[in-house]
């Protein structure tokens, strides 16, 4: 399989299947990586699945993408049954600065190409970038298609929620008046943390259309169904919810 992704990505050939290849990488992974919530899924149209960007050192946050583009493809089988919005290039720190690391802009393109992704910019400053690849996004929507959206951006991690980047609540409602947004809970269970798990929520509606109000509404959803510790920044709002 790593040959085959090799050969797609630099000469072109063969063509991927994003359904296959996220089933033959999940096969990989011991324990295997469960889900819960399919009945939650829309079975036709559109809908945007929105999840906690659970990553973190051996930890990748391909097995997530493959765990759900599984789920969606086990309701309504597609060759690409998920459009994944993913960032557009792997950066490190380096002396308190984040670097992009050389080739991985392309290397990343190549990628987001043949499983048919939508790149988006991690710099929060190429707003042109970013509003390409929302508009973009919102079009996919129109056309009837799921996507997978991380709202904390390439920053989140597999250890506690964090602040949802500003300006991901105002997409939100705007995505929500074409399609069913759904929560996504994203944790590791087990004695070692080995047991990667997910559960789907039901569609979310916004009480407001206010990006704070629209950003806090949506990571409690998520994180209602994550163990306290992963709660963050969110803790006291999510336990507010909970105790209502």
């Amino acid at each position: 399989m790593f040959l085959s992704v090799s050969s797609s990505i630099f000469f072109g050939v063969p063509r991927r299947s994003l359904a296959h290849d996220a089933t033959q990488v999940l096969n990989t992974h011991t324990p295997r990586p469960v889900i819960t919530g399919l009945e939650n899924l829309p079975h036709k149209g559109a809908f945007m699945i929105v999840a906690n960007h659970h990553q973190r050192e051996n930890m990748w946050i391909g097995w997530v993408g493959a765990l759900l583009t599984e789920a969606v493809n086990s309701v309504r089988p597609a060759q690409t049954p998920l459009r994944i919005v993913v960032t557009d290039a792997q950066r490190m720190k380096l002396r308190d600065r984040d670097v992009t690391m050389p080739f991985s802009r392309w290397f990343l393109g190549r990628v987001a190409n043949f499983w048919e992704m939508i790149p988006i910019p991690g710099d929060l400053s190429d707003t042109s970038g970013h509003a390409a690849a929302l508009r973009t996004t919102l079009s996919t929507l129109r056309e009837g298609l799921p996507v997978l959206f991380f709202p904390e951006g390439e920053g989140g991690n597999a250890y506690r929620l964090i602040e949802a980047l500003p300006g991901t609540g105002t997409f939100l409602s705007i995505a929500s008046r074409r399609a069913p947004i759904l929560p996504c809970s994203l944790w590791e269970e087990g004695e070692n943390f080995e047991q990667l798990r997910g559960h789907i929520s039901p569609p979310i509606t916004f009480s407001s259309a206010a990006d704070s109000a629209v950003r806090e509404q949506m990571m409690v959803a998520i994180g209602e169904h994550l163990p306290e510790s992963m709660w963050g920044t969110y803790a006291d709002a999510i336990q507010k919810t909970q105790g209502s």
